[in-house]
């Protein structure tokens, strides 16, 4: 964020011409933005250190602000916290399945296949993520119902290109077992789970 030398100097707790004279004398990077100098709040807390105290406890506070009001919200809709994507079991399942398919490859029309297949998965962790950050049930449980569609795109993409490149089938039917028996069911159980709390 950059400051002026008025809010600069009064976070400092100096006067705007000794800032001045800290800019004109090189020892403060600046810069001249429509004729005002600009400093940036993280060169000013080097040259003055006592500023990162502050700053580090105002964060504090704020995050703490924060936590305090998810938690509130988190109790009004009726759930139980919040906390990361990565906490989600369709997650921590996907996650691995992903990093095998990453390293897969293809020539021509082969190739084509895959990227659609990457694709599509990638829009499914892509709806996973919206619908867990999302608070309205309705916006969430579209988001999974249409993360499932993904889900099952990608693997009709990565069925397609296994038939194609025989040398990979091992690794790629066991990426679709792992997506259709475990992924694909742990997401249905997040869309059934809103659909309960109706």
């Amino acid at each position: 964020m950059d400051l002026s030398v008025i809010e600069a100097a009064g976070l400092a707790r100096v006067s705007p011409r000794y800032m001045r004279n800290l800019i004109r004398d090189e020892k403060l990077p600046a810069k001249k933005v429509n004729g005002q100098w600009k400093i940036k709040k993280e060169d000013l807390t080097v040259l003055f250190p006592e500023l990162q105290a502050e700053f580090n406890a105002k964060l504090s506070e704020v995050r703490a602000s924060v936590d305090q009001t998810l938690d509130k919200v988190a109790q009004k809709h009726g759930v139980r916290g919040y906390g990361s994507v990565q906490d989600l079991r369709t997650w921590r399942q996907f996650e691995p399945v992903w990093q095998e398919i990453q390293k897969l490859s293809g020539a021509g029309a082969d190739e084509e296949r895959l990227i659609r297949a990457k694709r599509s998965l990638a829009a499914f962790a892509g709806m996973v993520v919206q619908g867990y950050h999302e608070w309205n049930r309705k916006v969430k449980r579209a988001s999974y119902e249409t993360a499932r569609r993904r889900l099952a795109a990608g693997i009709t993409h990565l069925l397609l290109y296994n038939a194609a490149v025989p040398e990979r089938v091992v690794a790629v039917t066991e990426a679709v077992q792992t997506l259709e028996r475990d992924v694909m069911v742990s997401l249905s159980g997040l869309i059934r789970t809103m659909e309960r709390r109706r």
